[in-house]
């Protein structure tokens, strides 16, 4: 498995266990250099999370800030 496809996973596991812990579902859009496959391996993700009531998220840095 290369970077991308573990930052994905990392990705798609947090965001499930955020939803899930919110007792709700979303619609996910990505968007930016990710979504228009123009990306370079440092690009973020840009993720929106459209819900049905607001839930609280903290902010994930890099994994170079920790």
């Amino acid at each position: 498995m290369n970077q991308t496809d573990k930052a994905k996973t990392i990705i798609k596991t947090n965001i499930f266990e955020i939803l899930q812990n919110a007792g709700t579902s979303a619609r996910i859009i990505l968007f930016g250099s990710r979504a228009r496959e123009d990306s370079t391996r440092f690009s973020d993700y840009d993720i929106l999370l459209i819900t049905d009531r607001t839930i609280e998220i903290k902010k994930m840095g890099h994994e170079s800030d920790k």
